[in-house]
């Protein structure tokens, strides 16, 4: 995916940087598909990466 093409559900991450340096936020594609994130710097104009969303569970979970 190159850009977020109506995606929703954004929200922040919990673990983000709050000073803007190091933030991402989580949203679901259009279609409902992937699961997608972003780098909220880019104001929703940046890429967005696209994931499965067992992939995206399996990260999840990989990382708590």
């Amino acid at each position: 995916m190159t850009n977020d093409q109506g995606a929703t559900g954004w929200h922040k991450s919990s673990y983000s940087d709050s000073t803007g340096g190091a933030c991402i936020e989580q949203g679901v594609s259009v279609d409902g598909a992937h699961a997608v994130v972003r780098d909220t710097k880019n104001d929703g104009v940046g890429a967005v990466l696209g994931f499965h969303p067992d992939a995206w569970v399996k990260f999840v979970k990989s990382v708590r």
